[in-house]
């Protein structure tokens, strides 16, 4: 074994470092194995994957956000209540500390559905994605309407869906 003088004599003199000589009894490192064949990812099958990614994304982003406007809903009084209620009402909406639960998970589904419809509609072509949120938002505004929150998820879902299958029956020829 070369000691650490020589590897510094060796190393100012500018000498080609001399290699030791290997110890027997040492047990040299097993070479890192091999790295995985690259497979060929199909286009087709990665956009299917953006697309389902896309929807439940947009779907639990859309519930959550839904679920907590609803929830967080300040106590509702009559507009000619006296000024004293109407500053209690404010209050109220301030300090409120319990959720109306009912409320939240009716609108959290809206926000459900809705979201979904838009993480789809992403995928689609232009011209298709903004019809298919213009019939989604004519339903909406037909179903809320009744005002009824559900029926307006339900009117969300029809018009989305009527566009949609309007697109695929014109490129089809059928449904």
């Amino acid at each position: 074994m070369s000691t650490r003088k020589q590897r510094r004599k060796a190393a100012r003199s500018g000498a080609q470092p001399v290699a030791e000589a290997a110890d027997p009894k040492a047990v040299s490192p097993a070479p890192p194995p091999p790295p995985p064949p690259a497979t060929p990812t199909n286009p087709a099958e990665e956009r299917r994957a953006q697309r389902r990614m896309s929807v439940v994304g947009f779907a639990l982003t859309g519930m959550l956000m839904a679920f907590l406007a609803g929830a967080n809903q300040p106590v509702s009084v009559a507009e000619s209540a006296s000024p004293l209620i109407q500053a209690a009402r404010i209050g109220s909406a301030v300090a409120v500390q319990a959720a109306e639960l009912g409320r939240g998970l009716e609108t959290g589904l809206i926000g459900l559905l809705v979201g979904a419809s838009f993480g789809y509609s992403l995928f689609l072509r232009p011209s298709l994605m903004f019809m298919s949120w213009l019939g989604g938002g004519v339903g909406l505004v037909m179903g809320l309407a009744t005002g009824i929150t559900l029926v307006g998820g339900v009117g969300w879902t029809g018009g989305f869906l009527a566009v949609l299958l309007a697109a695929f029956k014109a490129r089809t020829g059928d449904l």
